[in-house]
């Protein structure tokens, strides 16, 4: 679920993360063109694969984490793009309300039609956010759509066995085509309270899609034990979490005035795995946008922290992270550009997956209103398919450039602060099925480094060198790679001593090693 208010408020209130300067220069080793490599380097083009190549080498054990956000429904269309672009995965909405009304009269035209697309569009997962609370369900406590104490769980479970039946593709009372949803997550950023009313959450204006059961940790336990059983009686081989919590913006911070608290429940989680609602998920789910926290090693950090106990601790960090939204926009008007959107784009991914965050969804696809210049998170402009941003070239990039490799360990610490606050950050990939090693790299700004440049060292020969655009800004179909060798042109010590070094800048890159 979009952070719009949020995302806004931090833009206004000027928090640290949304401006930061990104260099205007590609890198001047990953090259524009043909010419500009002549005496550095040999660019060849992917995917030319012999061993230790970038390029789309199987291996069978590999689960992509590339995935992408659309609720605003699915077409077949723009999924079939976006899956040659790498997604493997998608997240949308299944509104029961949309589905069920009346109580007890089920349409599931809608749904059938939109999972069908993603099939059709290459096998790709989807995962639903279950959102819409019909009116007849939702109880007298909580009036709203978005889910809340009070509301009716038996017949969530109702629904929520029938529709997981619907769509398990085991060839019992399927969907026709037989589409699979394979993630349920339940409730939009449930650690939301806008504010506090009669001992209740109340959504703020324009927030009652969102799960309204911050203080409420343990009816939200008690709901996961409930739906999630249903569900999976229903399609054992579903994976049934959370609903994507914010964590972030908290209740207790005063971000604007002394009357301006923020609206998210710090203590949620912990108060849901104290009730006892770890056992009743199969993965945790964490949305990331850099509102307060500078990147993913902070934000899960203090999300661990915040239990009472040892062996919860263990129980959460037990879970399997997976990110149904992680984004950033793109407008100028929001301290942003969409040069910065695409770099980073890759580094939240990279972050992510560094954190051990299995599967990671950009949100979104498409931008929100116009008029909310935090809306403007897109991989392409408005909501033209047609008209792609950097950020999509990135995308589609990083998924080809980083296909079949894991991520394995940091190439690069300090000894102290978040990774957001080192001098530059550099992580290792490594790709089973030959052995082959990835560096993403990028140099970071502020304080400790104001001009944004760093220098990296290898121990290599010889390094391939991806630039985050790959071929350009506007068409890089294919990624134009430039061939450093130690001691010779781009090696920036000039010495032939099995050491090369690179200069980075905010925009990131991809380096093969031998």
């Amino acid at each position: 679920m979009s952070e719009r208010s949020v995302l806004t408020q931090a833009f206004r209130t000027g928090l640290r993360l949304l401006v930061l300067p990104v260099a205007v220069a590609l890198l001047a080793i990953a090259v524009a063109s043909p010419v500009a490599a002549q005496g550095t380097g040999t660019t060849v083009y992917l995917p030319v694969i012999p061993r230790n190549q970038p390029g789309l080498i199987g291996d069978p054990q590999w689960v992509s984490p590339f995935g992408i956000v659309m609720y605003g429904g699915l077409d077949e269309a723009t999924l079939t793009r976006m899956r040659s672009a790498g997604s493997s995965w998608v997240v949308t909405m299944l509104s029961w309300q949309r589905v069920e009304s009346s109580q007890g009269s089920l349409n599931w035209s809608t749904y059938d039609a939109e999972f069908l697309a993603a099939k059709n569009a290459g096998m790709m997962d989807v995962a639903v956010l279950v959102t819409g609370v019909p009116e007849w369900a939702r109880g007298t406590s909580y009036p709203y759509p978005g889910g809340g104490p009070g509301m009716n769980v038996g017949a969530l479970a109702s629904f929520l066995g029938q529709a997981a039946e619907r769509y398990d593709g085991d060839g019992v009372a399927d969907a026709p085509g037989r589409p699979v949803v394979k993630y349920w997550t339940l409730f939009a950023e449930p650690d939301y309270c806008g504010y506090v009313s009669n001992g209740v959450c109340v959504p703020r204006l324009g927030e009652e899609y969102k799960g309204v059961w911050g203080i409420s940790g343990q009816a939200y336990a008690q709901m996961l034990q409930v739906a999630r059983a249903a569900i999976k009686a229903a399609a054992p081989r579903a994976l049934v979490m959370n609903g994507g919590v914010a964590f972030d913006y908290f209740t207790h911070i005063t971000y604007e005035n002394p009357t301006r608290k923020g609206i998210y429940v710090r203590q949620f989680m912990a108060d849901v795995i104290a009730a006892g609602g770890g056992q009743h998920m199969d993965m945790l789910a964490v949305h990331y946008y850099p509102v307060s926290m500078a990147d993913w090693a902070e934000k899960l950090t203090q999300l661990f922290g915040t239990v009472y106990s040892q062996s919860q601790s263990e129980q959460m960090r037990s879970l399997p992270l997976i990110s149904p939204e992680m984004g950033y926009w793109s407008s100028e008007d929001a301290g942003s550009s969409e040069r910065l959107q695409a770099a980073r784009l890759v580094q939240m991914f990279t972050r992510g997956l560094s954190q051990g965050v299995q599967r990671l969804a950009w949100f979104a696809v498409f931008d929100g209103p116009p008029d909310v210049p935090t809306e403007s998170h897109g991989l392409f402009r408005g909501s033209n398919p047609n008209d792609p941003r950097p950020a999509f070239w990135a995308y589609k990039t990083m998924t080809t450039v980083l296909y079949g490799f894991r991520y394995e360990a940091p190439l690069y610490t300090e000894p102290a602060g978040f990774p957001s606050s080192w001098d530059h950050e550099a992580y290792l990939f490594r790709r089973a099925a030959d052995d082959a090693r990835m560096v993403v790299a990028w140099a970071n700004g502020g304080a400790q480094n104001p001009d944004g440049v760093s220098e990296l060292v290898l121990d290599a020969s010889r390094v391939t060198v991806v630039n985050m655009l790959g071929l350009s800004a506007t068409n890089p179909h294919v990624p134009r790679s430039l061939v450093v060798q130690d001691g010779l042109g781009a090696d920036l010590d000039g010495q032939a001593n099995g050491q090369i070094m690179l200069r980075i800048t905010q925009e990131p890159v991809y380096i093969l090693l031998p």
